[in-house]
């Protein structure tokens, strides 16, 4: 009997062991997906701080390059939330290995919180390019007008120049008038 007391105490311990073994391992994991949702925090303020317009846009060539820039930039936001995403997914699949854990439920609010940030970052991103594609096409339209101005006006002062055609300088001038609107 002394053999069997033994015995049963030995395999306890084992039983034990491998308890405390799993739940470091267990704490170890748990540790490592807090880290890793930190830094999906960060990068996610990263895509935050690039979406702001920091530029007073002027109608010239210099601003139609900057919001190109910018789009480039957004794009490139989008990109990366993409990417946030992904890892975002992998780390949702991972939950269930925390299902008895205490720290379970913080887990899962931490990731869904996430994906909802995520969420909103490219709703913004989304509609902040739309409105950056529109407002390069409006410059654009602008400088092409602009453009067109500047051709009446040297010919007009061509004209002014070459002949004193007053017939056609006032044609001119009610086309420049009717640019200028």
């Amino acid at each position: 009997t002394t053999t069997e007391i033994t015995h049963l105490g030995t395999c306890q311990d084992v039983n034990h062991n491998k308890v405390i073994e799993t739940n470091r391992e267990n704490d170890k994991q748990e540790a490592w997906m807090l880290i890793e949702l930190q830094k999906i925090r960060r990068q996610m303020e990263l895509c935050e701080s690039r979406m702001a317009l920091k530029n007073i846009l002027l109608a010239d060539q210099g601003s139609s390059h900057h919001i190109t820039v910018k789009i480039n930039e957004l794009k490139s936001v989008q990109n990366d939330a993409q990417a946030i995403a992904q890892v975002l997914n992998q780390l949702k699949d991972m939950l269930a290995n925390f299902r008895g854990s205490e720290k379970y439920c913080y887990l899962q609010n931490e990731v869904f919180g996430l994906f909802q940030k995520l969420e909103n970052i490219n709703g913004v991103t989304d509609g902040y390019l739309n409105s950056l594609c529109a407002v390069r096409a409006l410059l654009q339209a602008i400088l092409q007008t602009e453009d067109m101005l500047k051709v009446y006006e040297a010919r007009l002062t061509e004209e002014e120049t070459v002949c004193l055609d007053l017939d056609k300088v006032e044609a001119y001038r009610c086309g420049l008038k009717v640019i200028r609107g």
